[in-house]
């Protein structure tokens, strides 16, 4: 008596494992086939990076595309700050011993970072021209340079005498540090995209340049080459967490990442997952349930899967708009490249 009834009972697991109720091979209008394993494969995209393409320091401050980037005056002062903690440390470890800074200094220099910072923003969003960003950073830091200068003749430091702000040399170290900061920067982006590597590799660059020419003149020490190495990786980095925090307040990547889609390649409808009978009822919705694609890759909704059959004659049926697959009436059935009219 037992071995009929499980008999019976196989026979029934049988015939909907392997007939009517099995279901298609692949992803279907009602989703992926949860017993193929590249589905999670055929999920993941490259996302994409509307930052890809910029090469210029200019397309990086459109107002227009991207809001002005405050964050920018932030994180250049922030930087400054830094520097004039890292500068004593390094000192130190070098055997001398660091003046001490009263606060009237500290503060002229936080008003000359915050003036410099939202100087150089003005100049970004007004000078639309890469090749001129120099030529401005140059004059801003001479001009900032004469000032602080002026202001700090008042401030008695033993050890320590600050020169008239009017001297030749002065003005020429000041224009050409701010030339060289700007269009290191200029030329990283231009060469290497906005990344980490690009912006610290930039700003080292300038100040070992810069040193270069100091160096001439004042002969080489190690401290001062450690101090550029270590200052131009703080500026560049915290450009780079201005730039970073930004685009992802606004919801922009700075760099391609791979990520789970949920939107039609070809219209960007997000797709409708029913996850009832009654929400497959909605045939309004049901239009954008996934059907596709893949052989391509591409995430296809039926309402554009079905428009392409129509443009290629063959209304009830779907096709890939990107490559052209046969997906079948419903969506995808069977291997895909072949010819199929509906479900097999």
């Amino acid at each position: 008596m037992a071995i009929p009834i499980v008999g019976l009972i196989f026979a029934i697991v049988i015939l909907v494992q392997v007939w009517f109720m099995k279901g298609t091979d692949g992803p279907n209008r009602f989703g992926e086939d949860p017993s193929d394993p590249a589905a999670v494969v055929r999920q993941t995209v490259v996302a994409p990076n509307p930052l890809a393409s910029v090469k210029s320091w200019s397309a990086l401050f459109d107002k227009n595309e991207y809001g002005v980037m405050v964050l920018f005056v932030v994180f250049f002062v922030l930087a400054e700050i830094a520097v004039w903690i890292k500068s004593p440390v390094l000192s130190i470890l070098f055997g001398s011993s660091p003046p001490a800074w009263p606060f009237a200094y500290y503060a002229i220099q936080v008003v000359a970072a915050v003036a410099h910072a939202a100087v150089l923003l003005v100049i970004f969003y007004t000078v639309r021209r890469d090749g001129l960003l120099p030529l401005f950073g140059g004059a801003t830091s001479l001009l900032l340079g004469i000032v602080s200068r002026l202001l700090l003749q008042n401030i008695q430091v033993e050890d320590v005498t600050f020169g008239s702000p009017f001297t030749v040399t002065g003005i020429l170290f000041s224009f050409l540090y701010g030339f060289l900061f700007m269009g290191a920067l200029v030329f990283a982006v231009r060469r290497w995209g906005v990344t980490l590597q690009s912006l610290v590799l930039g700003a080292v660059s300038a100040e070992l340049i810069f040193q270069v020419v100091v160096w001439f003149i004042h002969g080489f020490s190690l401290y001062s080459f450690v101090n550029s190495i270590t200052t131009g990786a703080i500026y560049g980095a915290l450009i780079y967490a201005a730039f970073y925090l930004h685009f992802r307040s606004r919801e922009i990547a700075l760099a391609p990442a791979t990520a789970t889609t949920l939107a039609c390649g070809t219209c960007n409808s997000e797709f409708y997952e029913p996850k009832s009978m009654l929400e497959r009822a909605d045939s309004t919705a049901m239009q954008k349930v996934r059907v596709g694609c893949s052989k391509c890759g591409t995430p296809v909704c039926f309402s554009c899967a079905a428009t392409a059959a129509d443009d290629r004659g063959q209304s009830g049926n779907c096709f890939c708009p990107q490559c052209g697959a046969e997906f079948g009436s419903g969506g995808e059935s069977g291997e895909l490249g072949k010819p199929h009219s509906g479900w097999e």
